[in-house]
């Protein structure tokens, strides 16, 4: 069976020589290459075509969920989140996977072995899957016990969101806006 081709985002030469490593220990997984930012990244994955792409929330030169809505529109390809910013329940993390990333994973920390256990997976995953996983993963992840706040927020956006979009009408083509 043929590895898994990995290709590793993030601003940080650290944090990637840490995601290298654990990546490594699987003789399944193989790091085909590394990107600083989204430009060095988009050249990579059209040079090196990965099966998966971790990639960070917060770069420079451009903002990495704004990388993924471009990955997911022009080169469709599993990609997991890699951010302190995507611990669970965080709106960058709800974000990424409305846009279509496979999985939203911490910052890796020197305890952890099965972080990217999800990698393999992600690589099984055909691109137009992709779209059913991530309604999978937020189905469960909204279906979760939340806080006041966080339920309180959430109503908020959706009250906002049906005051900003007209609703149609079933028995005609004109508008109705909410009231």
């Amino acid at each position: 069976m043929k590895p898994v081709r990995v290709l590793i985002v993030d601003d940080s030469p650290a944090v990637r020589s840490v995601i290298r490593a654990m990546l490594c220990r699987d003789p399944a997984i193989e790091v085909i290459g590394e990107a600083g930012d989204p430009h060095e990244a988009r050249s990579a994955i059209k040079a090196l075509n990965p099966n998966v792409i971790t990639l960070d929330v917060e770069m420079p030169k451009m903002n990495g969920l704004q990388f993924l809505d471009k990955i997911m529109r022009l080169h469709p390809t599993p990609v997991i989140m890699v951010s302190s910013l995507t611990s669970e329940g965080a709106d960058a993390a709800l974000a990424a996977l409305e846009m279509g990333a496979f999985d939203c994973v911490g910052k890796p920390s020197s305890g952890e072995r099965d972080q990217f256990a999800k990698v393999k997976t992600a690589a099984e995953c055909a691109p137009r899957s992709i779209a059913s996983s991530t309604r999978r993963a937020l189905a469960v992840r909204l279906s979760a016990p939340m806080t006041a706040t966080a339920a309180w927020w959430r109503s908020a956006r959706r009250r906002a969101a049906s005051r900003r979009s007209p609703r149609f009408c079933r028995n005609s083509l004109r508008t109705v806006r909410p009231r």
